[in-house]
């Protein structure tokens, strides 16, 4: 992703309706191939082979696959663009 732009918020559920109360936001500009790869390198970036085994339902028994990603934690999201702003 060249840009990314991340929301916080709140969430409340009144009747039923889920409802949420915007609270700041991080827009992150001009990814970094090379922070990603250190990224990895570093650990900082987990690997995700999310293979499983359905537990329960008309599944049961039967593999699933959802797919390979990367999972980092929000605070080091900034780490793999060169620039950022904090609204």
């Amino acid at each position: 992703m060249k840009n990314l732009f991340v929301v916080f918020a709140d969430e409340k559920i009144i009747d039923g309706v889920r409802h949420y109360h915007y609270l700041n936001g991080e827009i992150y500009f001009n990814f970094n191939f090379d922070k990603f790869l250190k990224s990895i390198e570093n650990g900082v970036i987990m690997f995700d082979i999310r293979i499983g085994v359905h537990k329960t339902g008309s599944n049961y028994g039967k593999p699933h696959d959802h797919g390979s990603g990367f999972r980092i934690k929000k605070e080091n999201i900034s780490e793999l663009y060169d620039d950022y702003i904090s609204l």
